[in-house]
């Protein structure tokens, strides 16, 4: 039976050793052995457990219903229905969000910069307030972005936790980790309000905060 290493088994796979690595910890996908270097070795199995992975991934499922359903091997018409709803709504921000961008690239097609308060007034311009402060997060230098989420968001502190919410199955030390990391540490303490936060939440913020260390 043919058996790859991990950076092996991610080329294979088309999947990061990062992503693979987290896999691993969060007991979605564990190799067949661990040898007595830490070294991971995947086998012919666990190629056919990365099939389900990629395909639920692909239409959006997270981390932990795509373990439930491979625990299970089941899955519901209602989840399929719920996961096609939440696809249509991303699928209609991303249209929203599409639709600006043509009209802004139109508008400033002759410039080749533009001040950044200068491209929110054009965005408000066009009504577009339902846009994602997590596309902001992802395209503003990180000088910029605390003055911008002070414009932006009257309840940073409340966002900022749900956002946390969102990606605890994702890995803390991956790029939405890390904007996160970032948007956490623009918080002055006084804005961290004192409400009691999740154990998880805690623990993921500070594995991606050190990433940045």
């Amino acid at each position: 039976m043919a058996s790859w290493y991990v950076k092996e088994f991610s080329k294979l796979t088309n999947i990061t050793v990062r992503t693979l690595h987290h896999y691993d910890r969060i007991d979605l996908l564990k190799p067949s052995k661990r040898l007595d270097n830490g070294y991971r070795v995947y086998s012919e199995y666990d190629l056919l457990k990365v099939q389900p992975i990629v395909v639920l991934r692909f239409f959006g499922f997270s981390l932990s219903t795509i373990k439930e359903i491979i625990a299970t091997g089941i899955i519901t018409p209602a989840s399929l229905f719920s996961q096609e709803k939440a696809i249509k709504g991303e699928m209609a921000h991303l249209e929203s969000a599409h639709t600006i961008l043509e009209k802004l690239i139109a508008e400033l097609k002759d410039l080749k910069s533009i001040d950044l308060y200068k491209m929110l007034q054009l965005i408000e311009k066009h009504s577009v307030d339902d846009l994602k402060k997590k596309w902001f997060v992802k395209t503003f230098r990180q000088d910029k972005l605390k003055d911008f989420l002070g414009r932006y968001s009257d309840n940073r502190w409340d966002d900022l936790i749900l956002e946390v919410e969102k990606n605890l199955d994702e890995d803390p030390r991956g790029p939405q980790g890390k904007l996160l990391a970032q948007s956490w540490q623009l918080l002055s303490q006084k804005e961290r309000q004192t409400k009691a936060l999740k154990r998880e939440v805690v623990q993921w913020i500070e594995s991606a905060i050190r990433e940045l260390e």
